[in-house]
């Protein structure tokens, strides 16, 4: 039964893994495991505005005012693999703090892959 339900909660990730997100702020979170506080390592690439979540191997990526969380970029969207910012979010969906990584780090500066713990309660 476990295996079941384990099985039927992947599959329903792949098929829903490019999803337009209006009217909800993003992906249901995922819950902690009892007794631990969830970290989630990001890239940032603010030439590009994008988000990688780096566990999970998911992009966020802004689309006609839409947060969209998919494996792959569209390709209108390209990043740079040596310009981006690593952040540690204690929250599963990190365009909340999306106002704040802009003015934080504005496009076309170079970061020396910055390590912020925002979020981290």
């Amino acid at each position: 039964m476990k295996k079941t339900a384990l099985l039927l909660i992947i599959l329903a990730m792949f098929i829903t893994s490019c999803v337009a997100i209006e009217g909800r702020p993003g992906p249901r979170p995922l819950p902690p495991a009892h007794g631990c506080k969830a970290t989630h390592i990001y890239y940032y690439y603010p030439s590009a505005f994008v988000y990688f979540d780096v566990n999970r191997k998911i992009y966020f990526y802004l689309a006609d005012g839409a947060w969209i969380a998919a494996p792959v970029l569209p390709p209108t969207i390209v990043i740079r693999p040596d310009e981006f910012v690593t952040i540690e979010l204690d929250v599963d969906r990190p365009y909340i703090y999306f106002d704040k990584h802009r003015k934080e780090f504005p496009p076309g500066k170079k970061y020396r892959r910055h390590k912020g713990r925002h979020g981290m309660h």
